[in-house]
């Protein structure tokens, strides 16, 4: 996805600025980036990548970027946090889960964690309850493992990182 939060969550994760993160027609994020924290003594890496539905990129510079990507991993990946701003779950949110399969193969739903981004959003409904509202949504995190977070992008303490951490292990 492309303009959903990708970037301000990494930010979070890490508990610093390390990430371009603004409000933009169009997508912000070119090139994957790497940043690094200790979160409860244990190295976590973040990479900040382009958007799956990038505006800027075409199939294969797209393809080649996300390839780029586990490198910046050192080649392991233990998690992939699949960003979805809170609202509605569109046609383009269904197929990304899709696109991710196609560039990483079906293995990819078991280490795929949903960071639902904004939200501040939900005000007084619990995200379960905002699940509970969608059969499409619900498919997703099914082939997810129901691994999922909320983000709230506005609130950045070192403390907000630490569970999506643990979600991933």
């Amino acid at each position: 996805m492309s303009g959903v939060g990708k970037s301000a969550a990494g930010n979070t994760i890490l508990g610093r600025e390390e990430f371009r993160s603004e409000a933009s027609p169009s997508s912000l994020t070119l090139t994957s980036q790497r940043g690094e924290v200790k979160v409860r003594g244990r190295r976590v890496t973040v990479v900040d990548t382009p958007g799956l539905c990038n505006t800027e990129l075409s199939g294969n510079e797209l393809r080649e970027e996300m390839q780029r990507a586990v490198t910046l991993c050192d080649g392991k990946l233990y998690a992939v946090l699949l960003a979805i701003q809170l609202g509605r779950f569109t046609e383009q949110e269904k197929r990304v889960m899709e696109t991710l399969q196609e560039l990483f193969s079906n293995s990819v739903n078991e280490y795929t964690v949903v960071l639902f981004t904004y939200g501040d959003r939900l005000r007084n409904t619990t995200i379960e309850e905002f699940i509970r509202r969608d059969t499409n949504l619900q498919e997703l995190l099914r082939k997810c493992g129901k691994r999922y977070h909320v983000f709230n992008n506005e609130c950045v303490t070192n403390s907000d990182q630490a569970p999506v951490v643990e979600a991933s292990e």
